[in-house]
């Protein structure tokens, strides 16, 4: 009983910011390769938001460390790496890191305080 009550607690929310973030990252895969933008990763601040209304700050914590490795990924040259290639690349994600958990904070606030 009290390893489905933990499932419910922490699972779910992981899996379901697992699915956000991951669907998100294949939305701006695709939209990255024409459209060329290089600060894509900003966008990753809705499913963060909907986690951190959802299921609150911890799981939206953990959706903004994936939005920021799925960026580096998938979305920032070099594809298919962790490299960081430049100053800007990595001020980016440090501040969309930073606003995303401030941000998440703030939500997920307002979220208990609402429902």
């Amino acid at each position: 009983m009290a390893a489905i009550r933990l499932a419910q607690r922490w699972l779910g929310p992981m899996v379901a910011s697992l699915m956000l973030v991951g669907s998100t990252t294949l939305v701006l895969w695709h939209a990255a390769i024409p459209l060329n933008l290089d600060a894509l990763v900003f966008i990753y601040f809705v499913p963060t938001a909907y986690i951190a209304l959802r299921y609150g700050s911890p799981a939206a914590m953990v959706a903004t460390v994936m939005s920021c490795l799925a960026a580096e990924y998938f979305l920032y040259p070099p594809r298919f790496s962790f490299a960081v290639a430049g100053v800007l690349e990595a001020m980016q994600l440090v501040f969309f890191a930073l606003l995303a958990i401030l941000a998440s904070q703030v939500v997920s606030e307002f979220g208990k305080r609402h429902s």
